[in-house]
């Protein structure tokens, strides 16, 4: 969150009033659910806190430096649990950087710039959009990151509109909170104890919508998502893969808040949504079930000194007895993925991988072994048992993760941080951080609000638009993808005499279109797109070829010559020719002749208008 005020999304009091949630039954995930958004968009300019450009670049760094960050006390004086659980892994932290896109203030090496005010007038923008009411004065705060993505071990960020709404079918979403931060540098390269940073992203204004916990269902999440991904399309904003990410909070009856934190994917949501609520129902059940104390009773084994195995050969090999779990690792909690494979993320975060008996034998482990290794370890008949090949001191600190799991799930549900995967799953990322990580940014001035932000005229919506262009004869679905991704370019082609249906549709159609048809990847620019409106508005060139034209994928300009209009001369000709020689046939027969011999040649409706003075 970008304030110490978290979106709370528990089956909880809120605003007074008791919020009353039906006992769902496993396998059902229609049922009532608890969600919030943080809905995170990078903004297009300059960077939040100094005057390096927003653009992100692969190539080679110019230099690199190496850190290692620890955790502190907040304002709370308390050490945020978030953070104590990073620095746990005693990681090392590389960054790369470029001299173009990052300074001394990514390094941490200077103090932060004064605010960027185009961000600070397009945060205030947004959230007049959203129906907030607006701060004062942006005052920063810093929120304690130990994860290395901040040089610093601290982020940015400050509220900027809070107690909004936006409807969405028919629906009023309440808004908690509009932030203006600074995003986090990106991940080039992770490994066990060392993550490669790059600098490029870090410092890049970004704003954090969060919403009330209104969301009732997996398919009004979607829509949510979607409506304030539109509303943003309305100021400045960057555009692309990872410019904008969702962290969607769920919590359903007896169960905790859970942060998907991350998802990038628009159709994935209903997937995140059903497959956390499944994951949800399957750890409420499991804590019934699960019986064992879940002491701590690490052994290095001796079961496996001749084991053919490949995966444990010539390895050591430490194991735990998990009490009364028999049957109870391999439940599936969601798709493709058991009980046994949370107990596994947790494993993995300190460097080790595990194996559990409920998925034995596999790997080349034999029954043989599985039953020396259960008399090894003193396993019972309802006992099951964790393996993991890696050094003392690795395996000690994986399996008592494993084990610190195994006794949260005799309480149900615990309130986590969770990472989105491709297939709709999650993974387990870290614990839930809590207000002890925030306090307050001491070298940012308080910046008040000025007056004539709140007066400027709000810019139109993605909405208004699609309106208005309904309005023009588009339809509904074309008129929302103009809005949606080529508004400008829509309008400012429109002066060259052309029907807006067929301009939106050129827009929108024809590089998937020339993709489907042709396997070619075109990448027209705007002036192309206008030397092409322009020339069909002139009669220079034919309606019929604009796919062809824009499939040479050269400048449009270059390729007109190849695609100009027959003179009106030469066209009467030819029309005078297929008139003679089918006298007595209807317009319309003479029309089809026409437009197979001289399609692409002139527009079809010089062709009908020079046809019907013939006839």
């Amino acid at each position: 969150m970008g304030q110490a005020l978290l979106v709370a999304i528990t089956p909880c009091k809120r605003r007074g009033k008791k919020i009353i949630h039906d006992k769902p039954s496993r396998g059902n995930t229609t049922k009532t659910m608890k969600c919030g958004l943080e809905i995170h968009q990078e903004l297009e300019g300059k960077k939040l806190f100094c005057q390096c450009p927003t653009e992100l670049n692969d190539e080679a760094p110019d230099s690199t430096f190496v850190r290692k960050l620890r955790a502190v006390k907040g304002e709370t004086e308390e050490v945020d649990v978030a953070a104590a659980h990073e620095q746990k892994k005693d990681k090392e932290f590389v960054y790369e950087f470029q001299e173009d896109n990052a300074c001394l203030v990514e390094m941490d090496e200077a103090p932060p710039r004064q605010v960027n005010q185009q961000a600070l007038e397009t945060a205030v923008t947004i959230s007049r959009l959203l129906n907030c009411t607006i701060v004062d004065a942006a005052q920063f705060m810093r929120k304690t990151v130990v994860d290395g993505s901040n040089t610093s071990g601290f982020q940015r960020t400050s509220l900027i509109g809070r107690n909004g709404w936006i409807e969405v079918d028919g629906k009023k979403i309440g808004i908690q909170i509009v932030v203006l931060e600074e995003d986090a540098a990106r991940i080039m390269e992770a490994k066990d104890k060392t993550t490669h940073y790059r600098l490029d992203r870090l410092g890049i204004p970004m704003l954090e919508i969060a919403t009330d916990p209104d969301i009732t269902s997996p398919k009004e999440c979607k829509a949510v998502t979607e409506a304030i991904g539109n509303l943003l399309r309305s100021v400045k904003v960057k555009r692309g893969i990872g410019t904008i990410r969702q962290d969607i909070n769920i919590s359903i009856p007896g169960g905790e808040r859970v942060e998907i934190k991350g998802a990038q994917d628009l159709s994935k949501i209903t997937d995140l949504c059903n497959n956390e609520i499944s994951r949800q129902q399957g750890l409420i059940e499991l804590k019934k079930q699960l019986k064992g104390s879940f002491a701590f009773n690490m052994k290095e084994l001796q079961s496996f000194a001749n084991t053919q195995s490949q995966v444990l050969k010539d390895k050591n090999i430490f194991g735990i007895k998990v009490e009364k779990a028999k049957g109870l690792l391999g439940k599936e909690l969601q798709p493709d993925k058991r009980f046994g494979t949370e107990l596994s993320d947790h494993a993995k975060h300190y460097g080790a991988g595990i194996m559990h008996s409920d998925e034995l034998p596999k790997f080349g482990i034999t029954e043989e072994e599985i039953v020396a290794v259960r008399q090894e370890l003193e396993c019972g008949e309802e006992d099951a048992f964790i393996i993991t090949a890696t050094d003392k001191a690795t395996a000690e600190r994986a399996l008592r993760a494993v084990v610190e799991r195994l006794r949260e799930a005799t309480k149900g549900v615990p309130r986590e941080v969770r990472k989105p995967n491709q297939d709709g799953t999650t993974s387990y990322s870290r614990p839930m951080p809590g207000a002890a990580r925030m306090y307050p940014e001491t070298d940012v001035p308080i910046n008040p609000i000025p007056p004539a932000y709140l007066k400027q005229t709000l810019p139109e919506t993605v909405q208004q638009k699609t309106f208005r262009y309904q309005k023009m004869g588009l339809g509904e679905d074309l008129a929302k993808d103009i809005a949606k991704e080529n508004s400008a370019l829509f309008e400012a082609c429109l002066g060259y005499g052309l029907k807006e249906a067929y301009v939106a549709e050129i827009l929108v159609s024809a590089a998937p279109t020339i993709r489907r048809q042709h396997n070619v990847d075109i990448s027209p620019t705007d002036e192309d797109y206008h030397d092409l409106f322009k020339a069909i508005g002139k009669g220079e060139a034919a309606k019929e070829n604009a796919l062809d034209i824009l499939k040479e994928n050269k400048p449009v300009k270059d390729v007109l010559k190849k695609y100009k209009s027959m003179p009106d001369k030469d066209l009467k000709e030819h029309l005078e020719r297929i008139v003679a020689a089918n006298k007595g046939a209807p317009m319309g027969a003479l029309m089809g002749l026409a437009m197979r011999e001289l399609r692409g040649k002139a527009p079809g409706e010089k062709i009908s208008k020079l046809l019907k003075e013939l006839v």
